[in-house]
């Protein structure tokens, strides 16, 4: 694949399945056996996830806590089977997440992701991020 077409794959997927919120769209990106790599080891309730299924359990997950939920690509770096993507996300933080209480405020938290394509889908990514930082200093001002 080109580095333009890697780009677009994973452009694509943030554009029509993660800021639309349509997890039925994912497998359109994703493979099958996709790889996600939770960077947020001090969770325990945020793991690994292996699987497409899984991973469209995860993002709703995401969309139940928040419903506007949306990423804003801000860098995208392209190799030879691999994209890096800076991004800013978040939204309005309704729902239960990670052991925290909602705090009706949006939210937002920078990272940075790195997507494994093959044959022309996403099969695997590793992120960092501030999310369960950001989360969770918005669930204790609001329960202040």
């Amino acid at each position: 694949m080109t580095k333009t077409e890697l780009e677009q794959i994973v452009r694509r997927f943030f554009g029509e399945a993660i800021n639309n919120r349509d997890v039925d769209r994912l497998g359109e990106f994703c493979s099958e056996g996709y790889l996600w790599h939770a960077a947020e080891h001090r969770s325990d309730q945020l793991e690994d996830v292996q699987g497409l299924p899984a991973f469209k359990e995860l993002c709703q997950t995401f969309f139940r806590a928040f419903p506007d939920f949306e990423t804003e690509l801000l860098d995208v770096i392209v190799g030879e089977d691999r994209v890096v993507a800076r991004y800013v996300e978040g939204g309005t933080f309704t729902d239960e997440f990670l052991g925290f209480a909602p705090s009706g405020t949006k939210v937002t938290w920078p990272g940075i992701g790195i997507y494994r394509v093959e044959d022309g889908k996403i099969a695997e990514e590793w992120f960092q991020s501030a999310l369960e930082e950001r989360v969770g200093a918005a669930s204790k001002a609001a329960s202040a």
